[in-house]
C-alpha cells in the first residue's frame, strides 16, 4: 500500500524526518514541525497542531505554545524527537522541549540554555532554583 501525505507547498522542502516528526523548511525560510500518527482506523494522519519556527519578532511579546520566534542570526542546531536546539549568534545553545498531545505537538514548558562562561550551572523555574559550581 502506498500512502501520500501532503505536508508542504510547492516551493517548501523536507528539512528532516525524525521518528514520527517531519520538519519542513518553508519557502520564506521559516520551519514547521509536524507529527505523523496512526489513528484508531489504522490510517496515517498529520496532527492538527504543529510547531512553527519563525524568524522575526512576535506581536506584543506574544507567547504561544505553537510558535517559537527566532532572531535572524539564530540557526537550527538540531531537532530531535523531543527537543529543538537553536544556536545563538554568541555560540550559546537554547534547547526547547517538544510536548506531544493527542492532536499534534506543542512547545513544552521546559527550556535549557547552554552558555560559555564561569563554570556555574543554574537551573530555575518559577518555584525554585539551584546553582552548581564546577571546578
Amino acid at each position: 500500500m502506498l500512502i501520500n501525505i501532503g505536508v508542504k507547498d510547492k516551493n517548501d522542502e523536507i528539512f528532516d524526518i525524525i521518528e514520527n516528526l517531519i520538519v519542513v523548511k518553508k519557502e520564506n525560510g521559516n520551519y514547521e514541525i509536524m507529527r505523523i500518527y496512526i489513528d484508531d482506523e489504522n490510517m496515517y494522519r498529520v496532527g492538527s497542531k504543529s510547531i512553527k519556527l519563525v524568524y522575526g519578532k512576535s506581536k506584543k511579546d506574544e507567547v504561544n505554545t505553537e510558535t517559537l520566534f527566532l532572531k535572524k542570526s539564530d540557526k537550527i542546531f538540531k531537532i530531535s524527537y523531543n527537543n529543538i536546539s537553536i544556536k545563538k549568534k554568541n555560540g550559546d545553545i537554547a534547547i526547547y522541549s517538544i510536548k506531544e498531545e493527542e492532536n499534534g505537538i506543542m512547545l513544552g514548558e521546559d527550556s535549557l540554555n547552554i552558555t560559555n562562561g564561569n563554570k556555574i550551572v543554574t537551573v530555575s523555574n518559577e518555584d525554585a532554583s539551584i546553582e552548581i559550581i564546577t571546578f
